[in-house]
């Protein structure tokens, strides 16, 4: 612990105003706790910031760094209305928010409503999954196939599958302790990859319908 000046104090007391004013002012919230954060403001109190936020505003380590990792993103981004849609576009590489905003946007404005987190979470895995690349003719991995159904199709064992799905649920829950944010994971992860399934079966059919050289 350290003394704190008088400075410090009233410049605590207006950040912890702001914090005060709830979810709907996240951006300036998410700003007022990386200050404190940044600025050590906490220390004649708390050892940590963390005992901080959580004695103080009762919010969680994950919480409280969402909220300062998106508040930047919305910041800098005016069409970013609120913390969800934040939340998602900060799981964008910078380089390309500002295209996937716009095609979130764009989405949006086709359908006569406004623009949803949901919106942003689309685009950003169409983004990722934008660029299809010719498979090897020849696999280039020694792992044992894959089971096979009696149609002939390349499947997973059902054991194989859930253990697989139970190393990722401990390890995401390990870090970030939320379900919720696990399952959006899941459902982002099984569109992309509808999307690339879906672009892969297109390249394959044009691949099929081009003629080789020295063919009429």
């Amino acid at each position: 612990m350290s003394q704190m000046t008088v400075s410090d104090g009233v410049r605590l007391n207006q950040l912890e105003a702001t914090i005060k004013k709830g979810s709907k002012a996240f951006i300036e919230v998410g700003l007022a706790l990386a200050e404190i954060r940044d600025s050590k403001l906490y220390r004649v109190y708390f050892s940590t910031f963390e005992k901080y936020c959580e004695a103080k505003w009762n919010w969680s380590k994950q919480h409280v760094y969402r909220l300062i990792e998106c508040a930047p993103v919305a910041e800098s981004n005016p069409r970013v209305t609120n913390y969800k849609q934040a939340s998602e576009l900060a799981k964008v590489d910078p380089a390309k928010r500002d295209e996937v905003i716009e095609a979130a946007s764009e989405q949006a404005a086709t359908e006569g409503r406004p623009m949803t987190s949901q919106d942003i979470a689309d685009a950003a895995t169409v983004d990722v999954e934008s660029e299809v690349v010719d498979e090897p003719e020849t696999p280039v991995t020694t792992s044992p196939a894959p089971a096979k159904t009696q149609s002939g199709e390349h499947v997973w064992t059902i054991e194989k599958f859930r253990t697989a799905i139970e190393t990722i649920r401990s390890e995401f829950m390990d870090e970030w302790g939320d379900r919720e944010d696990f399952l959006r994971l899941g459902s982002r992860f099984m569109r992309g990859e509808a999307v690339k399934l879906d672009k892969r079966i297109t390249h394959i059919r044009k691949k099929k319908q081009t003629p080789k050289e020295g063919q009429i």
